[in-house]
């Protein structure tokens, strides 16, 4: 896997990406910058870019063992002295592979570095029957997209973007493509996008990385992980074997196997076939489950809905009391080899949290939710409606604050330890991207970073620890950085054709 740059008074760029084994050029005839720094000003929002191909008076280049090195400094803007950049490249000729590392070093106590995108590239067509794969849902193929306008954006982590790696394959014989992908063993959250060009049949990949401590003058940037460029012999299949060989070696997520299998699994989760979902008042439906699990002779799960007395998606996290009769339905249900598992949110705190009143959300809850550059609340609404008619405004809260964790923690734990239940669903957390919070107030990095799910891997941590060995958590789609605390993922979200 043949890799060239240029060098410029300006600056570096890549000149080509060759594949000696199809003889073949990768690159497309517009490359774009290796990557570009998104800066602002203390008192100006305005952002700011600074380039890899342009912008700079003083670019090195020296190789190292295994690869090189290449150092950006002294910026043409005057105002920018003190910024500079440090890619490194190190070749695995086994895998025919690069492996990039890259830091922004910021010196300048006027500018913070707010977003960093890298690495970027724009291929060409690898061969007959080209297609791209991205990670939207359980990933999806898309052939043809060099001649066609198409184009892809995720959050990750979250249930749309599910794992940060993309590719490039021709069906056709012989195979050939490009896996890119960021190794990041935390998980750190980033935006992944794909968009085609049909005027130049080609197709721009980048991965975009807000800075942790965004906003905080000279915070730099240190690229969680290594950024892949990897030959790929094969389709998606193989491009996804490649990931998952550095997942389970790398990744802290990654859950303890025995034989195979999650050792802290009970065998009824991992043998169980069919599963329910309904919900209501336990008159309105625990009959019908029993009558269900009789019909297939063999244990089931309930995923129990509305077992609460307040509305859905709405005036949340006030689950209790439940509704008359919740207890016994339980045990009923139980008797009958049905195993049940709740609804509850995991991430949403009602700003309205009795029916169209502020009960706690100002008075306990606002210091613990995430907070935009303004410093107000971020907010979510999903078609639910007040007492008043108006829509449901949910606050998202931060799930490094203590009251966050206390509060899930303490729903959990009730209804596994209290009301007798076999499991909990925890929505939204595998599926829902990470919000940006800026309050410092809360004592982790502003903006990106992987502190989110830190957050979320205490909280969980502490639930599994205190949970009856029996009971098992799961949650909504397949953001990968949680697996290793859930037992099962609801992956209900195959809406995109090519899946």
């Amino acid at each position: 896997f043949q890799l060239t740059l240029d060098l410029t008074p300006n600056g570096a760029r890549l000149a080509s990406l060759f594949d000696r084994g199809r003889e073949r050029e990768l690159l497309g005839t517009n490359p774009a910058p290796l990557f570009a720094v998104i800066l602002r000003r203390a008192d100006r929002t305005e952002p700011e870019r600074l380039e890899a191909d342009s912008g700079w008076t003083h670019t090195v280049l020296r190789p190292t063992r295994g690869g090189f090195e290449i150092r950006w400094e002294r910026p043409q803007n005057p105002a920018w002295e003190g910024l500079a950049v440090v890619a490194a490249a190190e070749a695995d000729a086994k895998a025919a592979a690069w492996h990039w590392r890259l830091r922004v070093e910021d010196r300048n106590p006027s500018w913070s570095v707010w977003r960093v995108v890298f690495p970027q590239l724009v291929l060409r067509p690898p061969g007959e029957r080209a297609a791209v794969v991205f990670p939207r849902g359980p990933g999806e193929v898309q052939p043809g997209v060099w001649e066609r306008p198409f184009s892809y954006h995720g959050n990750y982590p979250s249930g749309w973007c599910s794992m940060p790696w993309m590719g490039v394959f021709a069906a056709g014989e012989p195979s050939a493509g490009l896996y890119c992908a960021v190794h990041d063993p935390w998980g750190s959250t980033k935006d992944l996008d794909l968009r085609a060009d049909p005027a130049t049949q080609t197709v721009r990949l980048w991965f975009d990385h807000p800075a942790s401590n965004m906003g905080v003058s000279s915070n730099g940037f240190v690229l969680s992980g290594e950024a892949v460029w990897q030959l790929l012999r094969g389709d998606w299949f193989d491009a996804a074997l490649i990931y998952r060989s550095w997942v389970r070696k790398e990744a802290r997520w990654w859950p303890s196997l025995k034989s195979g299998q999650r050792a802290d699994t009970p065998q009824w989760m991992r043998e169980l076939d069919a599963w329910a979902m309904t919900g209501g008042a336990p008159a309105e439906c625990v009959s019908n489950v029993i009558r269900f699990q009789g019909a297939l002779g063999e244990p089931i799960g309930f995923h129990w809905y509305n077992w609460h007395q307040i509305p859905f998606d709405n005036d949340y996290p006030h689950y209790f009391p439940a509704k008359a009769g919740f207890d016994k339905g339980v045990a009923a249900l139980k008797q009958a080899r049905v195993y049940v598992m709740p609804y509850i949110n995991g991430r949403l705190w009602d700003t309205h949290d009795r029916g169209s009143q502020d009960f706690e959300f100002n008075r306990l809850a606002l210091p613990a939710a995430t907070k935009g550059e303004d410093g107000q609340p971020c907010v979510e609404s999903y078609g639910s409606k007040e007492t008043n008619g108006e829509p449901v405004k949910l606050a998202v809260m931060c799930p490094t604050t203590p009251l966050w964790q206390k509060t899930v923690s303490d729903t959990v734990l009730r209804l596994l330890n209290q009301d007798g239940t076999s499991a909990v669903y925890v929505d939204q957390i595998a599926a829902a991207a990470p919000a940006l919070c800026m309050d410092p107030a809360h004592g982790h990095p502003l903006g990106g970073g992987h502190w989110w799910n830190e957050g979320y891997w205490h909280l969980l941590e502490a639930i599994r620890q205190a949970k009856p060995s029996a009971a098992v958590l799961t949650t909504e789609c397949n953001g990968e950085p949680f697996v290793r605390w859930f037992d099962g993922y609801l992956t209900w979200h195959w809406q995109f054709d090519g899946q």
